[in-house]
């Protein structure tokens, strides 16, 4: 990656549909599908690649199709989903509106008052009844958010486990160390499976170890599936 290149990445994290795919559980077809255009698709994608790529997916991008997963399997329609998109960056002021606290803090309300304003009351019971909102607010309590701009920055994706964008370019890590799962649990298959050597090795404790490779088996058997 050129200079310029990695300069444009820092801090935002980086990541391949297979990524995104093993850490949402969602298709890598399907999420290619959201940002890429085909010919036969009058409309455009849903999201646009943070970096430009389709291949380059940043977290916010990350975080914005893990909520458009959730309320897609709550049944709520792209159609619908893309006019509450546009009144959601209207009102929140941000391109990645599935990314902010509003939708943890009050999204309840925040749908059903966009559903009055794009006239669609399906949406209004979608969102009353017990499908969607559960389904949605669920996915949303392991994430932490940022004081200034109010959007996601930090994925507790599993026990002792986080991706933040400012940490080895968003790859996950271990909690409070900085050090991957992937690295961890490569060294620990390397090392016979000694969970002890592994953890001395790289400064964490034990259970760290563990739940590294944890993680790397669970994101393996999704890209995988």
């Amino acid at each position: 990656m050129a200079l310029e290149g990695l300069q444009s990445v820092l801090g935002q994290g980086v990541y391949g549909l297979a990524d995104v795919s093993s850490y949402t559980g969602l298709h890598p077809a399907r999420l290619r599908s959201w940002f890429v255009n085909r010919d036969d698709r009058r409309q455009s994608p849903i999201f646009r690649p943070g970096h430009g790529d389709v291949g380059m997916l940043n977290f916010l991008d990350l975080m914005d199709v893990r909520v458009v997963g959730q309320m897609r399997a709550a049944g709520v329609s792209f159609p619908t989903i893309r006019a509450a998109q546009r009144a959601l960056r209207e009102r929140l002021g941000t391109d990645h509106p599935f990314s902010h606290h509003a939708l943890y803090t009050d999204g309840r309300r925040i749908f059903i008052d966009i559903s009055a304003q794009i006239g669609d009351s399906w949406l209004t019971e979608v969102v009353s009844g017990q499908g969607f909102f559960p389904r949605v607010k669920d996915s949303l309590t392991s994430v932490e958010y940022s004081t200034g701009s109010r959007l996601a920055s930090r994925w507790n994706i599993a026990e002792g486990v986080v991706i933040d964008p400012r940490l080895a370019f968003g790859r996950p890590v271990i909690k409070d160390t900085g050090v991957t799962t992937y690295v961890l649990a490569a060294a620990f298959r390397a090392n016979g499976g000694d969970t002890a050597l592994t953890a001395g090795l790289f400064d964490v404790r034990e259970e760290e170890v563990s739940s590294a490779v944890r993680f790397e088996a669970s994101t393996r058997l999704r890209r995988a599936a």
